[in-house]
């Protein structure tokens, strides 16, 4: 795939430099190029980048990447510690939110977040913009069968916690004590979360909010409740 803009492609050189296969820059954009970058690049005139990158803010640089790897779900049961943080994300569509959603992931250093085979967006190039290049970073999961690997998770020692707006639990009360390892899970603005989730969960989670207001855009929403999370671990 071809990624573009300064920031996402020297986020991924930086950060996910195997992922990098090319760079391609406009005549007097080398110095976007980090100077230790080892990665192949080559000049391209404006041609290039007006065909690739049609009304897309390119910034004269872009890099053609492999996608990041999508490890299955035995993953998570490999690499968890006593106070991994997962994430799983079921039904969020819109790239600019799963970006968003793996920038605030990797900040929070969140252990790797999982995304449903059948009902969340892939990780495209509008991905990696949004995520400002952080998005291949984040160590992937796959999951195909969420019933299956809930309560195979579930058994391996992974409390499972599904966010919804009536959760019976409140983030940020100060009687509220996860206890790690944990999995949360989210859904969309529209949908939510899946009834397998909610159904398979430990305990559900909600953010404090006002009275009469919807709700949180789903990537505001993850920001804070895997800060909380990330504090209480």
């Amino acid at each position: 795939m071809l990624i573009y803009g300064k920031n996402t492609v020297r986020e991924v050189l930086r950060l996910s430099p195997h992922l990098v296969k090319k760079v391609f820059y406009l005549p007097g954009k080398e110095g976007l190029i980090p100077g230790e970058s080892r990665v192949p690049a080559e000049k391209r005139e404006k041609e290039f980048f007006d065909h690739s990158f049609s009304h897309l803010r390119h910034q004269g640089i872009a890099a053609e990447i492999a996608s990041p790897p999508l490890y299955d779900p035995g993953y998570l049961e490999e690499m968890m510690g006593p106070s991994s943080l997962f994430l799983l994300l079921d039904g969020i569509q819109d790239p600019m939110n799963l970006g968003s959603i793996l920038r605030t992931a990797y900040g929070m250093g969140i252990d790797a977040v999982v995304l449903t085979a059948d009902r969340t967006v892939d990780v495209t190039p509008a991905v990696f913009s949004a995520s400002s290049g952080y998005a291949g970073a984040v160590p992937l999961v796959r999951m195909k069968n969420p019933a299956h690997t809930v309560k195979q998770l579930k058994k391996s020692g992974v409390w499972v916690v599904a966010a919804h707006m009536k959760g019976e639990k409140e983030a940020g009360d100060p009687s509220f004590s996860p206890l790690f390892p944990l999995l949360l899970c989210m859904g969309s603005e529209g949908s939510g979360v899946r009834r397998t989730f909610i159904s398979e969960a430990d305990f559900s989670l909600r953010i404090p909010q006002r009275e009469g207001f919807d709700s949180y855009n789903v990537s505001v929403a993850a920001a804070i409740l895997l800060w909380e999370l990330n504090r209480l671990r």
